[in-house]
């Protein structure tokens, strides 16, 4: 059963029914999101010929929705647009979490029940790798964290894996994403190195090795090789930015029977241009953290183009 998630919001219908949202930067996308008090980090746009009342958003979200979707909004396109008449479109969103992130003033709190055997908030500035937020107590049983002033991200992702049984083939869940202070910059470190790219590979390895040069990291070396092993899954096969664990852990026993490599973990976006992947995977703690990891000495990239760009980083150390 999808929950009911309740979007009163002018700005984010606007965008959906009239805009250009989905062809928009990834930096004016999510501004465009926080603006609306959507701080979700995965989310599915629709609309609909027809006006939508609960019942009927509820079937076509049930339809549409993927594994990981835990709950939908839905409400009246404006009218502005030329040819549209009154109530005669709706718009339709799909979420992977099932709660909505409450921000006042400066504290978090994410209420109601959730499947999470983990949740863990961290932060990111202009640079450097990532802190851990830790959850404070009040007078509700939730609690809250409090993000700071400085100007940066702060992400909530939900963990699945279980002590003492066997792990989640899902994998941990980036849920929220929520901008402090100013938010975060509109272009991402060396990010003039992406335009116009002809080889996307190389030009991504050219851009981790440059935002690494900048936090005094050791460069690294891509092994494309690997990609070409026979047994080696696709992982671009699955387009969501979710990670697919049993691809990852295939991958992982080759990477170390064959050619003497440890994975260290696995990035992974969906973005339509190579500057929105890096804007991307810049402005999101964990995703950062293995970028600027210092175990890793070797890359291994997998990308594919399928409305948009995929890319998956593999990261190894010696």
């Amino acid at each position: 059963m999808l929950a009911l998630r309740i979007l009163m919001s002018t700005e984010i219908a606007r965008a959906i029914c009239l805009g250009d949202f989905f062809t928009t930067p990834e930096p004016e996308k999510a501004k465009l999101l926080w603006d609306a008090g959507i701080y979700d980090a995965s989310v599915a746009f629709f609309t609909a010929g027809q006006k939508l009342d609960e019942p009927t958003a509820r079937k076509f979200a049930v339809s549409n929705a993927g594994t990981e979707t835990r709950s939908f909004s839905f409400g009246d396109c404006p009218t502005e647009k030329p040819g549209f008449k009154k109530n005669e479109h709706s718009w339709l969103a799909l979420f992977t979490a099932p709660t909505a992130a409450k921000i006042t003033g400066n504290q978090l709190k994410i209420d109601g029940s959730t499947s999470c055997t983990e949740i863990s908030v961290r932060w990111v500035g202009a640079s450097g790798v990532s802190r851990a937020l830790e959850k404070k107590l009040d007078a509700s049983k939730n609690g809250f964290w409090e993000l700071p002033a400085k100007d940066g991200v702060a992400t909530v992702t939900c963990g699945h894996d279980r002590p003492r049984s066997k792990p989640s083939d899902l994998g941990p869940e980036l849920w929220f994403s929520i901008p402090t202070g100013k938010g975060p910059s509109k272009r991402a470190p060396h990010q003039e190195l992406l335009a116009n790219a002809s080889d996307a590979k190389k030009s991504f390895m050219t851009w981790i090795n440059s935002v690494r040069a900048d936090e005094k990291k050791l460069p690294l070396e891509g092994i494309d090789e690997a990609s070409n092993m026979p047994g080696v899954p696709d992982l671009t096969a699955n387009s969501t930015p979710f990670h697919d664990r049993k691809s990852l852990r295939a991958v992982k026993e080759l990477a170390r029977k064959k050619i003497g490599f440890e994975m260290t973990g696995e990035n992974r976006v969906v973005a339509a241009t190579l500057a929105d992947a890096a804007w991307l995977f810049w402005n999101s703690p964990r995703h950062r953290d293995l970028l600027l990891d210092a175990r890793s000495s070797h890359a291994l990239i997998q990308s594919k183009a399928n409305k948009g760009i995929v890319l998956s980083i593999l990261l190894f150390s010696k």
